[in-house]
Parts: structure tokens; C-alpha cells; sequence
């Protein structure tokens, strides 16, 4: 049994400054609940990261995947689905170049996800 519904999963998540922005969880709860596609909802939850940021650290949208998964199980295909949307964005540019966290393109190689991920659930 679920210890939340999802409304009020995502209502926590957005009140916590440790977690996405909530424009971006909403962009990701828009995605879950079908009121709008991975590739909208993929650029709404990364615009911060692809405009704005210097350095752009995608692992609060990590973080809130990964707690995602984890507390609904049944969401998993829809999170495979909007990662694959991410990760046809275009890769921020900085410097004249892909930017890149540990050697990983922010966004075609889920720069950071992976390694994280793999961290996470070993």
C-alpha cells in the first residue's frame, strides 16, 4: 500500500528545497498524470538546466525520479519514457562546447544519472 497518493507525493517534493523547482515537478507530474507528452514535459523540467545555469547539475531531477520509482513502482515505464525524451535534448552548451559532468553529456548521456543511479539501487 501506497503511504501517499501521488498528489500529495508531488505537493511534498515541491515544497522541498532539495528537489526540482515547482514548475519543473510540476512539467514531470503534467507528464504522469497525461496531460501532456515526454518531449514537453522533458523541456519544461530541464529549461533551468539548458538556459540559465553555468554549470548544469540535472541531479534534482534525478533525485526526484529516483524517489519517484521508488515510492510508485507503477510509474517506472513512464519515467523510462520521459528519460528518453531528455535525452534527445539538445546538450547545453558552454564554452563553445557540449558541457559535459563526469565525461557524460549533460542530457544525451543522462550525464550523472547513471553513475547515480547504479549507486543508488547497488
Amino acid at each position: 500500500m501506497e503511504l501517499f497518493d501521488q498528489e500529495d507525493w508531488f505537493a511534498l517534493m515541491a515544497k522541498d528545497p532539495d528537489m526540482p523547482t515547482p514548475e519543473e515537478i510540476d512539467a514531470i507530474k503534467e507528464f504522469m498524470y497525461e496531460k501532456t507528452t515526454a518531449d514537453v514535459a522533458a523541456e519544461r523540467c530541464t529549461s533551468r538546466i539548458y538556459l540559465e545555469e553555468e554549470n548544469p547539475d540535472p541531479t534534482l531531477i534525478w533525485s526526484l525520479l529516483e524517489s519517484l520509482a521508488v515510492e510508485f513502482p507503477n510509474t517506472q515505464e513512464k519515467i523510462v519514457e520521459l528519460l528518453a525524451a531528455i535525452k534527445r535534448l539538445p546538450n547545453p552548451i558552454r564554452d563553445s562546447k557540449e558541457h559535459r559532468i563526469y565525461t557524460q553529456k549533460t542530457f544525451s548521456d543522462l550525464g550523472y544519472f547513471r553513475a547515480d543511479f547504479y549507486d543508488y539501487f547497488t
